[in-house]
């Protein structure tokens, strides 16, 4: 975003804090009005990367957040149905950003449901290796992840051996 002024980003993440997680732990998933109503006196997902952006010197009003979704097939639906407002309609492609292991999972997700080009974004690759070393250190949607190809391999790569 600092290389390029025209970027705008739209964060997605809710309120999960209470409706998938207790504390750092995943927990069954808890649907119930009073579990969001809960949820909302914590930050949500986007709303601490926006905080993120804005610390590292990134204008907010190149910054939009969508908070309401609570897992990933809620986070296409909702990006789906922002992208059909006036606004996104000289919009090209959609980039989504997010860690190599759930990126295997939700690209096919976002490319079969959004009606541009959909393009992977390895948050991975805007770390320091040795960040992702440690973070890859505990496996990872039950298997153990290789740091090289997630730095340095084709993203298709990593779809094909995972």
């Amino acid at each position: 975003m600092k290389d390029n002024p025209d970027f705008k980003v739209i964060l997605q993440g809710g309120y999960n804090f209470f409706v998938r997680y207790k504390g750092e732990e995943i927990v069954d998933t808890d649907f119930s009005f009073e579990a969001f109503a809960k949820a909302r006196g914590k930050e949500s997902e986007s709303g601490l990367c926006r905080k993120f952006l804005i610390s590292h010197k990134i204008d907010e009003s190149r910054i939009m957040t969508e908070e309401n979704s609570a897992y990933s097939k809620e986070n296409v639906l909702f990006l789906k149905l922002l992208l059909k407002r006036s606004t996104f309609k000289s919009l090209k492609e959609v980039r989504i950003m997010t860690l190599a292991y759930h990126m295997v999972r939700i690209l096919p997700l976002y490319q079969e449901e959004l009606d541009y080009e959909v393009l992977p974004e390895l948050v991975e690759k805007h770390l320091p290796k040795k960040e992702v070393e440690q973070y890859y250190a505990v496996p990872k949607g039950g298997k153990k992840w290789d740091v090289e190809k997630i730095l340095n391999a084709p993203f298709e790569e990593l779809i094909l051996k995972n």
